[in-house]
C-alpha cells in the first residue's frame, strides 16, 4: 500500500460506529489489515454493541468512505469502588495516514462519548505504538510496565485434597455472589458481575474458556479462567492463566490452584503455560516460587485521571491487573 503525503490526504469525518453491516466490515477490514489474529462481524458486536456496560466506538472516515481508523472505549465499574474507569481499546489507524493528524482528534473525539459517564479516569492497556501514541503524544501518565510470566508445565505439582475444582459452563447467581465478595477492596479493578462475567468469558467469540470454581472442604474459595492459545505468527500452543480471585490472606490455596491450572494445561499437552504477575498482591510472589519467569513479551499501562479525587489510580500498587486478551501481533 503507498503512502500518502499529507496534502494528497482527504478529509475525514468523526462519528460513532453503528451497529450494521457495513460498518463492521469497515472494522473487520481494518483490522484484519493491521493483525494477523483475525476478527469478523460477531467480535464487533460483542465488543461494541453486546456489553453490560456503556461501549463507544469512533470511526474517522475519509470522505470516499474509506475507514482511516477507529478507537473504542468500555466504561466499567470497579471493584469496591465508588468509580468507572473508561478502558480504550481497538485503536488503529490505517498505515498511509498514520502520522498524518488522524490519532489526536480521533482519540479526542472517542473520549467525548464516554465523558458524560462520568469515568475517574481513561486507561489503555498498550502495546508499544500506543504507548508512545499516549504517554508520549497524549501527555497520559504510563502508571506500569506488564511483562508476561511463563512456566514449563511440568513444575505443576499436585494440590492438596482439600481443594476441589469444579468445572462450569456458566457463572450462576451463587458463585458469583461469592466471587464478588473474594474482591479485594484495597485494590482497583473491573468489577466482577455476573453480567460482566458471562459477557466476558462465556459469549467471548475469540476463545474458548474453561471457567473453574474452586472450594476448599465445601465452602467458596474463588475461580479461575484458563484458556489455550494458539499464536497465529508461529502455530505454538500455550495456556493462559487469564484470571484468578481467590480468599485473600491464602497463599497455600492460591499454589493449589496455580499448580491445578498447570497441571490442566500439562494434561492439555501444552508444555508452557503465562500469567501476569504484577498485581500487588501474594499472587505475584507465589507464582514466582512455583517457576513463573518473566518473558520479552510487554504491555504498557497507561491513564489519563478526570477525577481529582482518584489521583492514586497513577500509582501502580494500587491496582489488581490480571492477564487481558490483546494479544500483540
Amino acid at each position: 500500500m503507498s503512502t500518502l503525503h499529507a496534502d494528497q490526504l482527504p478529509r475525514f469525518n468523526l462519528r460513532l460506529a453503528r451497529n450494521d453491516v457495513a460498518d463492521s466490515r469497515l472494522f473487520r477490514n481494518l483490522f484484519n489489515s493491521l493483525y494477523v489474529r483475525r476478527v469478523d462481524e460477531d467480535y464487533y458486536r460483542w465488543q461494541f454493541f453486546s456489553t453490560p456496560f456503556p461501549s463507544k466506538l469512533a470511526f474517522a472516515i475519509a470522505e470516499d468512505g474509506t475507514l482511516v481508523g477507529c478507537y473504542g472505549f468500555h466504561v466499567i465499574p470497579a471493584a469496591q469502588q465508588d468509580a468507572r474507569i473508561a478502558w480504550a481499546l481497538d485503536i488503529m489507524v490505517a498505515p498511509p495516514y498514520q502520522g498524518k493528524g488522524v490519532f489526536r482528534p480521533l482519540a479526542a473525539f472517542a473520549a467525548q462519548q464516554v465523558i458524560p459517564y462520568l469515568p475517574a479516569a481513561l486507561c489503555v492497556m498498550a502495546n508499544q505504538r500506543a504507548d508512545r501514541a499516549h504517554a508520549d503524544g497524549l501527555g497520559w501518565s504510563r502508571v506500569m510496565t506488564i511483562s508476561n510470566f511463563v512456566c514449563q508445565t511440568s513444575c505443576a505439582l499436585t494440590p492438596p485434597q482439600d481443594f476441589k475444582f469444579h468445572l462450569h459452563r456458566d457463572f450462576d447467581a451463587g458463585a458469583v455472589a461469592s466471587i464478588e465478595a473474594l474482591q479485594a477492596s484495597s485494590r482497583t479493578s473491573n468489577l466482577r458481575s455476573a453480567k460482566y462475567l458471562r459477557w466476558r468469558f462465556v459469549k467471548n467469540p475469540w476463545y474458548r474458556y474453561a471457567l473453574f470454581l474452586v472450594s476448599v472442604r465445601g465452602q467458596p474459595f474463588g475461580y479461575l479462567v484458563l484458556k489455550t492459545f494458539r499464536n497465529p505468527q508461529t502455530d505454538a500452543a500455550s495456556g493462559d492463566i487469564v484470571d484468578v480471585i481467590w480468599s485473600q490472606d491464602h497463599e497455600q490455596g492460591l499454589s493449589a490452584m496455580l499448580c491445578f491450572a498447570l497441571g490442566h494445561f500439562r494434561d492439555s499437552g501444552l508444555s508452557e503455560a503465562s500469567v501476569w504477575l504484577q498485581t500487588n498482591t501474594m499472587l505475584d510472589q507465589v507464582g514466582k516460587t512455583l517457576g513463573f519467569v518473566e518473558s520479552s513479551q510487554k504491555r504498557f499501562f497507561c491513564a489519563k485521571i478526570l477525577d481529582e479525587r482518584c489521583r492514586y489510580l497513577e500509582e501502580p500498587a494500587r491496582w489488581f491487573v490480571t492477564m487481558s486478551d490483546a494479544e500483540i501481533y
